[in-house]
């Protein structure tokens, strides 16, 4: 199922309500991490940040 093009601004709050289970239906919890650790987010500690880019490969 392709994503709206509101995806990116509200899949926070989706995952909050419904759980990450509603994105392991199509996608595996490596991918979230990937793109999760590619960004910063607001209140992201530094150690975390380090953290989920290791564990994509990208340090």
């Amino acid at each position: 199922m392709p994503h709206g093009d509101d995806f990116l601004k509200r899949h926070s709050s989706v995952v909050k309500k419904n759980g990450k289970k509603t994105c392991e239906k199509c996608h595996l919890e490596s991918g979230c991490t990937s793109c999760h650790a590619r960004h910063i987010h607001p209140g992201l500690k530094r150690e975390r940040l380090e953290e989920l880019r290791r564990g994509a490969g990208l340090d």
